[in-house]
């Protein structure tokens, strides 16, 4: 495979594979396989920032390659970046508990995207994002800058962020596995969940991404106001993290 694709011109480019086909186990095996066997011939396995897809099917591996210029904008990532395709599908499925003119806050923003991808779905009156890291501020402006759609950009933390209210809060949450860690999750998530009543106005909904789902399941039970309405499961990357659709309910 590796001959095939240098011969493509494909040398020392950035790869993710695909194999949602596969029980968790052996897709878990199949990716360490391929990974494996690819950095010796010198590409790179990266599901937030690549240029071809290798998908598993029926014992084959297929290439396949972009055909558009859809997410031309994606610029800039850094590590633990939510890709594109992920994002707008998470938007999409998000729709039907969206408003137009609202106000959305990511406070995990990272490179912007998925801010960029809800602005796709519907107009927003406010955008903003938040995140701690000045290396995910700078690429998110890069793409911003690309993309053409304004919204607000914050160096600083989630959890000492201001008091605003907002219609939606979105985000792709640390997972804890390309940065920061679990044990630094578990204050996380506690202490933001917790934050969300703050962020959110009564009847507002949250759109979070995480592989920490007993994390997250823990943490919204810990908040009475906070209703989880859906779970979505999603393949990125060789894992499966879940959409969690939260609802704050309206105070009596």
């Amino acid at each position: 495979a590796a001959r095939t694709l240098s011969a493509w011109g494909c040398k020392g480019c950035q790869y993710r594979v695909e194999a949602g086909a596969l029980p968790t186990k052996q897709r878990r095996e199949a990716i360490r396989a391929i990974s494996a066997g690819l950095s010796r011939w010198g590409y790179e396995d990266n599901p937030s920032a690549y240029a071809f897809e290798i998908r598993l099917l029926e014992g084959r591996m297929w290439a396949v390659f972009p055909g558009d210029d859809r997410f031309a904008y994606r610029k800039q990532s850094i590590p633990a970046s939510i890709h594109p395709v992920t994002a707008a599908s998470i938007m999409r499925l998000c729709r039907p508990y969206m408003k137009e003119d609202a106000r959305v806050l990511d406070p995990f923003c990272g490179s912007g995207t998925m801010l960029i991808e809800r602005a796709k779905i519907l107009p927003a009156e406010l955008l903003v994002g938040v995140d701690i890291s000045s290396a995910a501020i700078r690429a998110a402006c890069a793409n911003r800058k690309v993309s053409g759609i304004k919204f607000a950009l914050i160096h600083g933390d989630a959890l000492k962020f201001g008091s605003g209210r907002y219609d939606e809060v979105i985000s792709n949450m640390p997972f804890g596995i390309r940065v920061s860690g679990h044990a630094q999750n578990e204050r996380l998530y506690a202490a933001f969940v917790d934050r969300l009543c703050l962020l959110l106005e009564d009847g507002g909904y949250a759109f979070m991404l995480t592989q920490e789902k007993k994390l997250m399941c823990e943490s919204l039970k810990a908040v009475p106001a906070l209703r989880l309405v859906q779970e979505e499961v999603f393949e990125s990357g060789g894992l499966s993290p879940s959409l969690y659709i939260i609802k704050k309910e309206h105070s009596v």
